[in-house]
């Protein structure tokens, strides 16, 4: 009975890492998908720029609504990767990877946090 314990507990922790890790993984997704758009905008800008100033007719107000969409793209890179990163709070003290804030186990080495950090 102890044994079933301990494996039941064991496959609760296996269940909660591979969950945080499919989280990250959504969220990486997410990031690259608007670091695709901020380079798609920031081409756009530039063609523009080029444009405009091959012909010898560079308007700022043709360029300010790219110019809003890139700085807009750039913010909501900025905050996707700010809140990545709050819930990165600790580290393991066996092999100094990130670890979230409720995590029993480190997701790279596999280290216990708890006997990890008595370790250090």
């Amino acid at each position: 009975m102890k044994l079933w314990s301990g494996l039941k507990k064991a496959k609760d922790v296996t269940m909660k890492a591979v969950a945080a890790g499919t989280e990250r993984a959504k969220e990486m997704i997410d990031e690259a998908a608007l670091q695709r758009q901020l380079n798609e905008a920031c081409l756009e800008l530039g063609q523009k720029t080029f444009e405009l100033m091959a012909a010898e007719k560079l308007d700022s107000a043709e360029l300010t609504e790219a110019f809003v969409k890139v700085r807009e793209l750039n913010e909501k890179l900025e905050a996707a990767r700010a809140g990545a990163e709050a819930g990165k709070t600790r580290e393991c003290a066996a092999c100094k990877a990130p670890l979230d804030a409720d995590a029993a186990f480190c997701t790279e080495c596999g280290a216990e946090v708890a006997k990890a950090a008595a370790a250090s």
